[in-house]
C-alpha cells in the first residue's frame, strides 16, 4: 500500500510541483490551502506522512505525524 503524504501549503504552484513529484515516486499525495482542510483529511484518511510550510505557524496537527520543509 502507497504511503499517504498530505502537504499543506497556501502556495497552489507548490502544492503542484510537490504532487507530481512525491506521486512520481510512488506516494499517495493529499493537498490543503490551510489548517481546516488538512484537520478534514486527517480526520478522515489515514496519513503516514505531512508536510507543512514553515510559515503556516498556524497549522495545528498530530506533532508525531508532522514534518518541516523549508
Amino acid at each position: 500500500m502507497k504511503k499517504q503524504i498530505l502537504i499543506i501549503d497556501d502556495n497552489t504552484s507548490e502544492l503542484k510541483k510537490l504532487r507530481e513529484l512525491l506521486s512520481q515516486n510512488g506516494y499517495g499525495v493529499l493537498t490543503a490551502t490551510d489548517e481546516e482542510i488538512a484537520k478534514i483529511l486527517c480526520s478522515k484518511i489515514p496519513i503516514d506522512f505531512v508536510l507543512v510550510k514553515k510559515t503556516m505557524t498556524g497549522v495545528i496537527l498530530d506533532s508525531t505525524k508532522v514534518k518541516y520543509s523549508d
